[in-house]
């Protein structure tokens, strides 16, 4: 390339990780693979940045080892996790591969950078506000990148968001390519947020990056209707056209490649100063369950016809944590109330299944998410959490009492939380705070969920799979639930104030304790709690 820079991904050390000793490190994708099973995770600016990356890698990994079936699979998982590092193995065939094919991989390569479109023009350069998601533009929410840190990016770290800007750019108007006919005065309109921000991003964890990543490599026989499938940087040379109607992918490489935007990093030096960022390919999000490796979807009601279901992507809501809304994201047998499980999900079953795993095995399942702001435009809030499950868990069949077990249990809960946050309301209303009885009350319910968040995850770890069993671990549950919610309310009544003894308006707190209890009765009908005098 004769004294043209360049910062190649393949060699470069670029993505962040952190390794099972706890040290964290930055590395190559040659490194990431080799290492793979001395590393514990992928560890981004962002959780959604993780995700991001974690796809990339997944895609550079369909396009070089498959595997086609499940049999393939399996030789994929013996080889890797039985003999990590060994030349002949999979580390070894994708270094091989992506040593051959190294040259599409240059951030600024002047003909094809990665993801990128090389001569991209528009109006102006923006900011690299407009492509780091923790710096929305007129709203600085997140602070990792605050003020004059947002005007110039290592190439490492341009990489980073480079990828997640494809992932999870927010909608709105872009700068218009000087090209584009359908731009109108420089700008660009019509643009939806990034592919992975319409889905609630769920993947699987294993002991290590090496595990995770062939638990998240799903065989290509349980896609469908794949067509010429091939990762985003084997169609270049890119030019800045795209299509402006929305389309499916032809595959699983092209759909973790998506090119949701045209862009061009602008370099000064040895950083990355500013970006060119434009409207690109539209994604089809619809109906993509065969396809979409890591979202629930659920049936349209409004959108679909006798004949032509149509399938929404399940987003997750960073107001309500993962363990909640846990168990419709489970594989039943079929499709029930117009739910499916996410197809990785179905994937673990099906590894049960064939008794590749253990159904005892201990499996986590993370979930990654993200909330935009008004109109979709800025980011607002991002959710980032996991759950450790026992693997026969995640199977279609089997299960049924452990499904409803925990569906019992979290309707359960939140209803035992929701009598707590009336106490706390008519606390407030005893002691003649009407106005503060809503923060209150919502309050009460925040920090109930947070203890009760532990308690769950070490009941759901160990949740027992027959009927009896999964009924007895139903009444632990509710005694747990007991136990904490009277906790609370006991600080609540202690902290009311003689106001609220005294009483307002037909309350007070003796009638509102009285509720309270009546109602956890009601909530947790498997408990025994000491005898209250009735209204």
């Amino acid at each position: 390339m004769g004294g043209v820079i360049s910062f190649n991904l393949v060699t470069e050390p670029w993505i962040p990780v952190r390794r099972l000793d706890g040290d964290t490190a930055s590395v190559s994708l040659i490194g990431v693979f080799l290492q793979a099973h001395e590393i514990r995770r992928i560890e981004g600016d962002l959780p959604t940045q993780t995700f991001a990356l974690l796809r990339l890698l997944l895609a550079v990994m369909y396009s070089h080892i498959g595997p086609a079936d499940l049999t393939a699979w399996k030789n994929l998982w013996w080889e890797w996790t039985e003999g990590p590092g060994r030349p002949g193995g999979p580390p070894g065939r994708l270094v091989t591969a992506l040593t051959r094919e190294e040259d599409l991989f240059d951030l600024c390569h002047p003909e094809h950078p990665f993801l990128q479109v090389a001569g991209l023009r528009s109006g102006s350069v923006s900011r690299l506000n407009r492509l780091i998601a923790d710096v929305p533009v007129g709203e600085q929410f997140f602070s990792t990148r605050a003020g004059p840190g947002a005007d110039a990016l290592s190439r490492a770290e341009a990489a980073r968001w480079l990828v997640h800007g494809h992932a999870y750019d927010t909608a709105g108007i872009k700068s218009g390519a000087v090209d584009d006919p359908l731009a109108k005065g420089g700008k660009g309109y019509g643009s939806k947020v990034g592919p992975c921000g319409a889905l609630g991003g769920v993947y699987l964890e294993g002991d290590d990056l090496a595990e995770t990543l062939l638990l998240n490599l799903i065989p290509l026989d349980m896609y469908t209707d794949v067509g010429d499938d091939r990762p985003a940087w084997r169609t270049g040379p890119h030019t800045s056209a795209y299509t402006v109607h929305e389309r499916r992918p032809a595959g699983p490489r092209e759909l973790l490649t998506w090119r949701s935007r045209r862009v061009r990093l602008v370099h000064d030096g040895d950083a990355v100063t500013g970006v060119v960022l434009c409207n690109g390919d539209q994604l089809a999000p619809n109906n993509l369950h065969d396809l979409e490796p890591h979202s629930g979807w659920r049936m349209s009601a409004r959108l679909s016809k006798p004949d032509r279901p149509v399938w929404l992507p399940v987003r997750l809501d960073p107001a309500r944590a993962f363990w909640r809304g846990f168990e419709a994201l489970l594989p039943k047998d079929g499709d029930e109330d117009g739910v499916r499980p996410p197809l990785v999900l179905r994937w673990a079953d099906r590894l049960v299944q064939a008794s590749v795993f253990a159904p005892q095995r201990l499996l986590r399942v993370h979930a990654t998410g993200v909330e935009y702001g008004p109109k979709q435009t800025v980011f607002a809030d991002v959710l980032d959490d996991a759950l450790t499950v026992r693997a026969k868990l995640l199977m279609s069949t089997g299960n049924v009492p452990a499904r409803a077990a925990i569906r019992d249990s979290v309707e359960k809960a939140e209803e035992a939380v929701t009598a707590l946050g009336h106490l706390a309301a008519n606390l407030s209303l005893a002691a003649g705070a009407e106005d503060q009885a809503p923060a209150r009350r919502d309050e009460a319910r925040s920090h109930a969920f947070a203890d009760l968040e532990p308690a769950f995850r070490t009941w759901l770890r160990d949740l027992p799979f027959g009927e009896p069993e999964a009924e007895a671990a139903g009444h632990v549950w509710e005694r747990t639930v007991q136990r904490v919610l009277r906790a609370h309310a006991a600080e609540l009544i202690a902290d009311a104030g003689e106001a609220a003894w005294s009483g307002r308006a037909g309350m007070d707190v003796a009638i509102a304790e009285r509720r309270f209890h009546r109602a956890l009765r009601k909530a947790l009908p498997l408990t025994h709690p000491e005898a209250v005098n009735a209204d």
